[in-house]
């Protein structure tokens, strides 16, 4: 990726940069309101990755599983012309998630909280409507914010503390920051530090990326983190 252009972040990727790009896709988390629009009347289609739609939960039982991911992949796939590496690279997912499965029947029962890139001081968990609740449900563990109705919700700094979970998995923006920076700023979140999970060292540090589409990915990290904790 080192010679790709950098457009911007995902808040600061304008319309006007996209199309002077000329792509005949875009493959997006998300795109503000109308600007799908906008792109189509300049015969661009876009495609909004399963995990970062809430529409998907709504229409899956208020789950999203990993099919999310791996229908994002054949569908790509097909757009791409590349339909056998989508089902060679489907198959080695579904492959991983079932050997993680596996080793993680000899984990401990324990609650766990998931959270977004930090924003304005404060904590933004995943509830049950999300591939990381997902991600927690296949190693056997509970979601500490199982009682939401969304699949990402801010929480005040008390709320956050108050749930005193078992161990952490704290989810940052690779684009505008790292493991170091989005731990200290964590830090700074008043009552933190006080957390058993913070106390006892066990919790993760993980790009947002495998806690959306890298889930998958993120399965094993997530299971190696929560094993070799003490």
């Amino acid at each position: 990726m080192a010679n790709v252009p950098r457009l911007g972040t995902f808040e600061t990727a304008s319309k006007e940069v996209i199309i002077g790009q000329k792509p005949d896709l875009v493959i997006t988390h998300g795109l503000s309101t109308g600007l799908s629009d906008q792109l189509a009347t300049q015969g661009i289609k876009t495609l909004i990755v399963n995990v970062c739609w809430d529409g998907y939960a709504a229409a899956h039982g208020g789950r999203v599983g990993f099919d999310a991911v791996y229908e994002d992949i054949t569908k790509i796939g097909r757009l791409l012309g590349t339909q056998s590496y989508a089902a060679q690279s489907v198959t080695a997912l579904q492959q991983t998630v079932a050997s993680v499965q596996q080793k993680a029947q000899n984990l401990p029962k324990q609650s766990v909280a998931v959270t977004a890139g930090l924003s304005t001081g404060s904590f933004s968990v995943y509830g049950p409507p999300s591939i990381a609740n997902t991600q927690l449900e296949t190693l056997g563990l509970t979601n500490a914010f199982s009682d939401l109705q969304k699949r990402l919700v801010p929480v005040s700094p008390e709320a956050f503390v108050a749930r005193n979970p078992d161990f952490l998995v704290l989810g940052y923006d690779p684009v505008s920051a790292t493991p170091e920076k989005a731990m200290q700023q964590a830090m700074a979140i008043p009552g933190f530090t006080t957390m058993k999970a913070v106390q006892n060292h066990r919790f993760v540090v993980l790009s947002d990326t495998y806690l959306l589409g890298r889930a998958v990915d993120g399965l094993p990290l997530m299971y190696d983190a929560i094993a070799g904790a003490k």
